[in-house]
Order: C-alpha cells, then structure tokens, then sequence
C-alpha cells in the first residue's frame, strides 16, 4: 500500500523548500540531475521495500527502508517506510543528485533537511528567499 502520509508530505516539502541548498557552493560538474528534478520528486510511504536480487539460481531478497525509484514518463518517486530515518534519506538523495560523492555530503544533506532554516541563516547558509518570500 502506498500513502500520501504528514511525514511523506512534511518531507516533500522540505525537499522541495529546500533543493536550491542541497547545490549550494557544490562543483556543477558533479551534478547528474538539478534542483527542478529534486523539486518534482513525489514522496510517499509505503509498508515495505524488497530488493531481489537473482544470478544463475541464486536469489536473495533484501529488505530496505528507502529507495528512489523512476516511474513511468520520467516521474521519479522517494519511498519511505515508517522507519525510514534521515541519513538513509540524505544518502538516497545524495546517489540521485550527485554523479559521485561522499559521505560528508550525506551528512551535509542530512543537516539541511533537519536543520530550522533561522539556523541554516545563522550558519550562513543563503535561505533569505525561502524565509522572505517576494
């Protein structure tokens, strides 16, 4: 099953609020897709996230809490379970956004999502235009 639940829908807004961050003062050359793409990823929740795997007659099958996966006509969707938890969240957005990476910016996502964005200000992060909207 899946839903449009308030952590999906509170985590798409922030994504969305917050995508010109996740490109802040990151070199343009290792970007693989821009912020209008992350501000066009749908979030949803779902029950579970399998991942099989199959070589000759070996399978296995691996439970993950989050993924990001491509629709159909180019829609992609970030899938949440109930213990999805930010770092793999950040980790996830990281694979998708940048062609390599590390993981200081995996945390550095991470700290964007869940940081208030008076503090991103303070930190000197550049948030005046989602803060003070025209």
């Amino acid at each position: 099953m899946i839903w449009e639940t308030e952590q999906s829908q509170y985590l798409q807004n922030a994504i969305t609020e917050r995508a010109s961050l996740f490109y802040y003062d990151h070199p343009e050359n290792n970007v693989k897709r821009d912020s209008d793409w992350l501000r066009s990823l749908k979030v949803r929740e779902i029950d579970r996230i399998e991942t099989s795997y199959k070589l000759n007659t070996t399978e296995i099958t691996k439970k993950n809490d989050t993924a990001i996966l491509e629709d159909v006509a180019n829609s992609w969707t970030l899938y949440i379970t109930s213990r999805s938890n930010y770092l793999d969240i950040s980790k996830h957005i990281v694979k998708n956004i940048y062609k390599s990476y590390n993981w200081k910016d995996v945390s550095y996502i991470n700290v964007l999502l869940t940081t208030p964005l008076s503090s991103l200000e303070e930190m000197g992060y550049p948030v005046e235009r989602i803060l003070y909207p025209i």
